[in-house]
């Protein structure tokens, strides 16, 4: 019994050895890339179209939504921050980035949402070792993401536009 432990107790400290211990800030949150965007459409039929165009669907809880005025201004999406006749847009990551715009509560126009968060998870960001870069460029996004960042951009389909991306820790 005594030759059972002695060797367990070995096999440990071979394999303590050879492990690598993270010591410091160690938590089960995680890190993500976001985009956020408002801006108001300019042509609807014509912002459905471009919609179609890129396969961008509407997606209440991670994508893009239109929303009018009044439903803005009653709170209908709790995303979607409106006071002093401004709406506001928050990242749902720790560092939470924000957006706003002026809307004018006595025109009933119709609003293009923007709330992408991809939780990668932290490996996606390491540098080198146990270094997390949240640095990323226009680059990181693909597909369908990278498309509606473009259109942010380019003001083509939304007057007034504010768009900002990034990545943080998001637990």
């Amino acid at each position: 019994m005594l030759w059972i432990r002695v060797t367990w107790l070995w096999v440990l400290h071979i394999i303590g050895r050879s492990m690598k211990i993270r010591t410091g800030f160690v938590s089960n949150s995680s890190s993500s890339s976001f985009i956020i965007g408002l801006g108001k459409i300019k042509d609807l039929n014509r912002f459905k179209t471009w919609m179609k165009k890129h396969k961008v669907k509407l997606n209440k809880y991670n994508g893009v939504q239109i929303m009018t005025t009044s439903q803005l201004m009653t709170g209908q999406n709790n995303d979607i921050g409106y006071k002093d006749s401004r709406i506001y847009n928050t990242a749902e990551v720790n560092t939470k980035p924000s957006i706003d715009m002026p809307i004018d509560p006595a025109t009933e126009d119709f609003y293009c949402i923007v709330n992408i968060g991809n939780d990668e998870g932290d490996s996606y960001f390491h540098s080198n070792g146990w270094d997390i870069d949240y640095n990323i460029s226009e680059d990181w996004f693909y597909g369908e993401q990278a498309a509606i960042l473009k259109m942010l951009q380019s003001g083509d389909q939304l007057e007034d536009t504010k768009w900002k991306f990034g990545a943080a820790r998001n637990g």
